[in-house]
């Protein structure tokens, strides 16, 4: 898990309202102190979390603002898991390709 692929997802995790900045969630420090596979475990509870939210609301209220910001939420959360799975991805078949190594002769 490198800094550059922990930065790229946090920009989908990370609202500027023109103003300032927030964070959805912090995964900088979140990566401090976990793997990469926890980080994608939380990140998948979370957006169930979201989803499960969103389907009480639309039970109770379907015309309410906060039904927008949870799957604003959910849809940033996909994005950023998306970010973190296809580097890991990219890493394994990076590592898994075969070495090629110069031939003597000619």
């Amino acid at each position: 898990m490198t800094k550059d692929m922990i930065a790229e997802a946090q920009k989908y995790l990370t609202v500027n309202n023109g103003q300032h900045e927030r964070n959805i969630i912090d995964l900088v420090s979140l990566s401090k102190n976990h793997t990469a596979d926890e980080l994608i475990r939380f990140l998948k509870n979370l957006y169930i979390a979201k989803k499960r939210r969103v389907t009480k609301l639309l039970e109770m209220d379907r015309s309410t603002l906060e039904i927008d910001r949870n799957i604003a939420g959910m849809f940033r959360i996909h994005l950023a898991l998306r970010t973190i799975q296809q580097s890991l991805e990219e890493d394994d078949a990076y590592e898994q390709k075969p070495k090629q190594t110069a031939t003597a002769g000619g």
